[in-house]
């Protein structure tokens, strides 16, 4: 509520200065009251929410509070006394005639006053149509910051490695340079972007991942590069990514708009729940970029080991599987120094010897004794396909299905 003007007609109507400067404070001083705490109650849910929205809009909350409390003791208060010092001791009282607006508002407001009933009927008829018709608006909790910064989350195959997701990066790249309206960008490979902005969505480290900031030449302009930008994207070379573009949020980190999460103990039933409800949302107009945080099983290599023949060899399943793990993945040898750092040196072997179950088999293991013995002798290594990783809430395992919202459509809270 803002401050209320001394009023000179009190002055004009005989009454002393200290009368007409505190007519403010003793004819509006408690409505004014009521209407700012009532105002302050409108935020109370937002400041005091147990949520991450409430945390972040706490202060939105407080500022509101201070402000409107201080506004009343200005109204209050310091007009009035303000109006002591600048108002004369008396003024000569003259006529005023109510202008032409002011008696047609009067006669409105008359005529209003005479038909109370319907009136009041009418204002319930429209609240209800109201509350109906905002069911046909979209809601939106927060909307897209206006900074020229676009997020580019880019995700290949989770059996990936980083090498081919460094290779997706540097054909996106290209794409980038050759656009007009980009100032400049930044790639995290490997991982998500560090936390420059609060409502970052924070993206845990996957080989599989990458992200890019790309910073536009303004919020004019970002639309349209975020257009050419997902049409590059659809390119054959772009084929098995799965691609977000997006502008910095604002409020609590979202992220994908639209998911849901399938958990069980099983987690075979659980992929099966999770990529029928894919397909019923793939089908759904107001959904596009359909995807899961994990549900693509990888070729992986099994090798099952004949415990009697590994323990008449005196080879341990542990030391089985380093010597197979420093074959295929490599091990640590040894350390070199760049600068301030210490990067591992790591040895494996050659790709066309870890390329095959056959040259696999014929891997050479040595025992305590001194031999060396073929893997075949004492295991079996075989394909199959698993998930190189499997999500988990509250020790269940879990799979979000998360999409994407059409132009236009927007996922209320």
């Amino acid at each position: 509520m803002g401050p209320v003007a001394p009023r000179p007609a009190k002055l004009e109507q005989g009454a002393d200065k200290i009368t007409a400067a505190t007519f403010a404070y003793t004819s509006t001083a408690f409505p004014m009251l009521t209407g700012t705490l009532v105002t302050i109650a409108g935020f109370v849910p937002v400041g005091f929410a147990a949520s991450s929205a409430g945390e972040y809009c706490y202060t939105l909350f407080a500022v509101v509070a201070i402000a409107l409390t201080a506004s009343w003791f200005v109204a209050v208060l310091f007009t009035p006394l303000t109006g002591f010092f600048i108002l004369p001791k008396e003024l000569r009282g003259h006529g005023h005639e109510p202008s032409r607006f002011a008696r047609a508002f009067q006669s409105v407001i008359d005529r209003v006053l005479r038909m109370k009933y319907a009136v009041i009927g009418a204002t319930v008829a429209l609240f209800v149509v109201a509350l109906i018709g905002m069911q046909f608006v979209q809601q939106q909790f927060f909307p897209s910051s206006d900074r020229p910064e676009l997020l580019v989350d880019l995700t290949l195959p989770q059996g990936s490695s980083i090498n081919a997701t460094r290779k997706v990066v540097d054909n996106f790249e290209n794409i980038l340079k050759s656009d007009p309206d980009v100032e400049h960008w930044s790639f995290y490979i490997g991982s998500g972007a560090i936390r420059f902005y609060l409502p970052l969505d924070q993206q845990l480290a996957n080989d599989f991942f990458a992200q890019a900031i790309v910073v536009t030449k303004g919020l004019k302009v970002r639309p349209a590069v975020q257009k050419r930008i997902l049409a590059a994207l659809q390119r054959p070379e772009f084929e098995q990514v799965m691609s977000r573009v997006n502008p910095l949020e604002l409020g609590p980190p979202v992220g994908w708009p639209l998911k849901f999460r399938v958990s069980g103990p099983d987690p075979a039933r659980v992929r099966d729940f999770a990529q029928s409800f894919a397909s019923l949302l793939g089908n759904t107009p107001s959904a596009q970029n359909v995807n899961f945080d994990w549900n693509e099983p990888s070729k992986v290599v099994r090798v099952e080991v004949d415990q009697d023949r590994a323990r008449a060899l005196g080879v341990s399943s542990q030391s089985l599987s380093q010597t197979i793990n420093a074959v295929l993945s490599g091990t640590s040898v040894t350390q070199v120094r760049d600068d301030i750092y210490l990067v591992d040196v790591v040895a494996r072997a050659v790709a066309h010897e870890r390329a095959t179950l056959e040259t696999l088999r014929s891997l050479m293991i040595e025992t305590p004794g001194g031999q060396s013995v073929p893997l075949e002798q004492m295991a079996k290594l075989s394909y199959g396909l698993e998930p190189p990783l499997i999500g988990r809430r509250q020790r269940l395992p879990t799979i979000t299905v998360q999409a994407d919202t059409a132009p236009g459509v927007e996922a209320p809270w």
